[in-house]
């Protein structure tokens, strides 16, 4: 016998998944605010160098303009790795929600004799008595309700 899961459906319908989604949203709206505080920051420290350009030596304005610089280089570089940092906690997550699925699905299989268990988005059509994701959804809900980013 052979039997389809919707893992997408599994990903995006789950408690874990639904915290993850929780949790990956409150980081990225942080992360947003802090990128746009430093771009705000970053426009007005150079408006303030612009102006203050016309009543400074031109080696005094160089020396802080290369200070703007750097700053700004080291500020985005630390945004950027945040960014990826995030996303590779998302990843780690992500793959902590498939193990469990992999883990229910392998589960109800055996329970049924069923020897195959293909993504439902890897199949065109498919019979209703054949679709384990429901099934797939209580167990894994049963077993893990979060999945903290890490």
């Amino acid at each position: 016998p052979v039997a389809a899961v919707d893992v997408r459906k599994l990903i995006e319908t789950s408690s874990a998944g639904k915290s993850i989604q929780v949790a990956l949203k409150a980081k990225r709206d942080v992360l947003q605010k802090e990128a746009n505080a430093f771009e705000k920051k970053m426009r007005d420290q150079e408006q303030a160098l612009i102006q203050e350009r016309k009543t400074i030596k031109p080696e005094d304005f160089e020396v802080k303009k290369k200070a703007f610089e750097e700053n700004f280089v080291k500020t985005r570089q630390s945004i950027v790795k945040k960014t990826t940092d995030l996303d590779n906690q998302r990843k780690a997550a992500l793959r902590k929600l498939q193990e469990q699925i992999a883990q229910a699905t392998a589960d109800i299989a055996d329970e049924k004799k069923i020897k195959i268990v293909v993504d439902r988005e890897l199949v065109v059509i498919v019979d209703q008595t054949l679709d384990l994701t429901d099934e797939v959804l209580k167990k894994v809900d049963e077993r893990v309700k979060s999945i903290p980013l890490e």
